[in-house]
């Protein structure tokens, strides 16, 4: 008497325990022996992501058989169970792959349910969900998982109005780095383009200076000239050094690449339309037609979606019966996949929807608030002497963080943290994306400096060659010639403040 009694208390104590979530009483002092110790259960399952994953092989390549093939939430936590209760298990995967629906027409179940049903199997563990259907035939443990229903859509890239929205193609940096590299380039080509001037063979008189005036360009000129080759507007001379036209050259590709890169990523910002930016909640699908929507039609979500009479389900139910050729699927990644393809969304548990969007490549996102929930459980025949000892035990479980712990390990991913600022964020060109036309630019003006340094040499060599009054030595020249890179450009300048009447215009 005493032990029945024990064990009814200690049944209520941990149907209290999950449903509050306090702490646990516990009545009299003797020790509790399971039923299940020394037995060996017959446990059908079925694949499903982060809850029951099957293989042949293990991670090392090496063939495995009987309960080594599987592996997952489920599996580790059966086994923490077996621990905590003495029992053994044995693995089998369900023959049809099905979780198991009731057919009206043969009144039978299918799947795991009927495995249980009909005496094949012992018990399941997989993410089975609990329906009131399905409770009628059998019986389930307290929820192991807590889950419901929801749907998920195709992550699009949200976009609003921006006055500065032209520039958001190219990160700040990327614009800084172009702006800083077409600088460079200019004062390159400015030093270049005085570097090599011939200051010794000047015209005579100011009609000649004023007439040439236009044919040579200065310093500024010359470093204009990049950020009018960056606009494409065409240049407003030609360098006439060989260097300063390699650096031009090296200049022009990198700019055909920025500004082709540019355009493209323009055109698929302002392109890009976030059509189911209305569709907050399952009650937003409703009345729409822009969007079709599904679910598997082998799951309980879709017994529930038929025989529902509350809204907005019974809706979207009728809906989903109208067009079910088209809209219901076979799997759950035959509906991933049609809903990648876009304006689809899928409705089924929360927690296989919730796996898929934590994880790359992070292009669907779960959407609205979770119904219908109840949670996974563990299916047994009816009146099971079994069912009161996992009830126990799950309550245990969840008193120790056990299913924290294994959902942190098989469920819940970082991969796709930090993604919810739109897809349009992972698009935009940052400088790593464009080092290579940096590498080539200013690899090409490195080229360019080493044929500058080749072209004074030989400007200063011809000034050694002429007249007495030039320089006798390679050094007297250089020197000569570095000091008057600026004089000429100065002595222009004055003398055009000098005559207010000159018509010549010049960079301040």
């Amino acid at each position: 008497m005493a032990t029945v009694f024990s064990r009814a208390a200690l049944f209520l104590v941990a149907a209290a325990s999950f449903v509050t979530a306090e702490r646990v009483i516990r009545f009299g002092a003797d020790p509790y022996v399971s039923d299940l110790r020394n037995r060996t259960l017959r446990v059908v399952t079925k694949a499903a992501n982060g809850f029951v994953l099957i293989s042949d092989v293990d991670k090392d390549g090496n063939n495995v058989t009987g309960n080594d093939r599987f592996r997952g939430f489920c599996m580790d936590l059966l086994s923490w169970m077996s621990t905590e209760l003495g029992f053994k298990y044995e693995y089998y995967e369900v023959q049809d792959g099905q979780f198991g629906i009731y057919n009206s027409t043969s009144e039978k179940w299918n799947g795991m349910i009927g495995d249980v049903l009909y005496g094949k199997a012992d018990m399941t563990m997989a993410p089975l969900f609990i329906t009131s259907e399905r409770q009628t035939a059998g019986e389930f443990t307290l929820p192991y998982y807590d889950n419901g229903m929801t749907f998920a859509m195709k992550k699009t890239a949200s976009r609003t109005s921006n006055t500065w929205g032209f520039i958001s193609p190219f990160q700040g940096e990327l614009w800084a780095a172009i702006l800083l590299t077409a600088l460079a380039v200019g004062l390159f080509q400015g030093v270049a383009n005085l570097a090599t001037k011939d200051i010794d063979n000047e015209p005579q008189g100011d009609a000649q200076e004023d007439k040439d005036e236009d044919k040579e360009t200065g310093f500024w000129e010359a470093v204009w000239q990049p950020f009018v080759a960056l606009v494409q507007l065409g240049p407003e001379f030609l360098p006439r050094s060989s260097s300063g036209r390699l650096s031009a050259f090296f200049w022009g590709v990198g700019i055909l690449v920025a500004i082709s890169t540019y355009t493209a990523n323009l055109a698929a910002f302002l392109t890009v339309r976030n059509v189911d930016n209305s569709i907050t909640s399952a009650e937003d699908l409703v009345g729409q037609k822009e969007i079709s929507y599904g679910t598997v039609r082998t799951y309980a979500t879709w017994v529930s979606f038929k025989t529902s009479t509350t809204e907005p389900y019974q809706s979207l139910g009728v809906v989903m019966k109208a067009k079910e050729e088209t809209v219901l699927v076979d799997n759950l990644q035959e509906g991933l996949d049609k809903m990648r393809q876009g304006k689809y969304a899928l409705f089924a548990d929360s927690a296989e929807l919730d796996y898929h969007a934590s994880r790359q490549p992070c292009d669907i996102q779960t959407i609205g608030r979770v119904f219908w929930q109840t949670g996974y459980g563990i299916f047994l025949p009816k009146n099971s002497k079994y069912t009161s000892e996992f009830n126990k035990v799950i309550v245990t479980a969840k008193e120790r963080g056990v299913f924290d712990a294994l959902d942190a390990k098989w469920i819940k991913s970082q991969e796709c943290s930090g993604t919810d600022q739109s897809v349009l964020e992972s698009s935009v060109i940052g400088l790593q994306d464009m080092l290579g036309v940096f590498v080539l630019v200013y690899g090409g003006m490195a080229l360019a400096v080493i044929v500058l340094i080749g072209e004074f040499i030989h400007t200063c060599a011809q000034d050694v060659k002429k007249s007495d009054a030039h320089p006798k030595t390679l050094a007297g020249a250089a020197k000569t010639r570095l000091k008057g890179m600026f004089s000429r450009r100065n002595s222009k300048e004055r003398s055009t403040r000098n005559n207010p009447d000159s018509n010549i215009s010049h960079w301040p």
